[in-house]
């Protein structure tokens, strides 16, 4: 709650439900909240300090925008498409030619952080070999699993960091898709291949578990597809679903989950990983829908928008 001189107290103060009694310095405030549902930003009247890179650096040209959570993929597009929604986050790559086709704007801003990759966690004693870890990278396919799934939104990553990002150096070399390579490097680490083509050491089998990444775009079906690459080598790689319980847990345990998930919206490395694409963020669009704009790591900013009439 807020203390006598209106601040808020406590880290819970700040959490969910509470969006209407934080104060911030931009230009829209919170001004109404159901929780997990929707909310409302409001224009600042007296906004007047934006910054010299924003095309509007006062007030809003809109008196608001109505936030609605819609996780459902198919709810969230067809909202668009009806005409019920102006602006919407996060057209999946199999929906984008139907956005585009149906006359809608797309937008894919990159997030010019460490690309959408697969963390290796050498504590897990199957990776602990970097001969392991060296023959994964190579049997795996990172433009596969692009022409397969996604779209030229999705580039296929050449460094750990996305292209667009400060320090950025093309490793591609490094990546290279050679199973040859990785078939010679596990059989030079003492993994051969078990009954069912699954490479096996000292009677335990080359397998690792991975869960998948909610957050991240078709994670599943890249985790799939990655899984099949892996197993064409010898290596079983088990997908799980990420529900809320056991991915929390588990995914903090490099014993239980060998291969993590993940990519981060800004440059500050911190993972041995294997880079399969640069990762937008992709948003479908009214034409009457003006002035969209974006920030550093590809969230939208919103004062400089304004709609024609329609």
């Amino acid at each position: 709650m807020a203390n006598a001189c209106g601040y808020l107290d406590t880290i819970e103060d700040f959490g969910a439900g509470n969006a209407e009694n934080i104060i911030g310095s931009g230009p829209f405030t919170v001004t109404d909240e159901k929780l997990g549902t929707e909310y409302t930003l409001t224009a600042r009247d007296d906004y007047a300090w934006g910054p010299d890179s924003a095309e509007n650096d006062g007030r809003p040209y809109l008196d608001a925008v109505h936030v609605l959570v819609t996780p459902e993929d198919s709810v969230r597009i067809g909202s668009l498409l009806a005409g019920q929604a102006d602006y919407v986050r996060y057209v999946q790559a199999f929906d984008e030619d139907r956005v585009e086709g149906a006359g809608f704007t797309l937008y894919a801003p990159q997030t010019r952080g460490v690309n959408n990759s697969i963390a290796l966690r050498p504590e897990n004693p199957l990776l602990s070999d970097i001969r392991v870890r060296q023959a994964i990278i190579a049997a795996v396919d990172a433009q596969e699993v692009v022409d397969t799934l996604f779209t030229e939104n999705y580039p296929v990553a050449t460094s750990v960091l996305s292209s667009q990002a400060a320090g950025y150096k093309d490793e591609s070399a490094h990546y290279a898709h050679d199973p040859e390579k990785a078939e010679a490097l596990l059989d030079e680490a003492g993994w051969e291949p078990g009954a069912d083509g699954i490479r096996e050491k000292d009677g335990e089998r080359l397998s690792i578990t991975v869960y998948e990444a909610k957050p991240q775009p078709l994670s599943k079906q890249t985790l799939e597809l990655v899984a099949q690459q892996l197993a064409a080598v010898g290596v079983e790689l088990t997908v799980k679903p990420g529900d809320a319980g056991s991915y929390a847990e588990d995914t903090r345990d490099p014993l239980k989950t060998g291969f993590y998930h993940s990519m981060v919206g800004r440059a500050d490395l911190d993972a041995y990983v294997i880079p399969l694409f640069e990762e937008p963020q992709v948003y479908g669009a009214a034409t009457y829908v003006h002035g969209v704009a974006f920030e550093s790591v590809g969230r939208p900013t919103f004062s400089g928008v304004w709609l024609a009439e329609h």
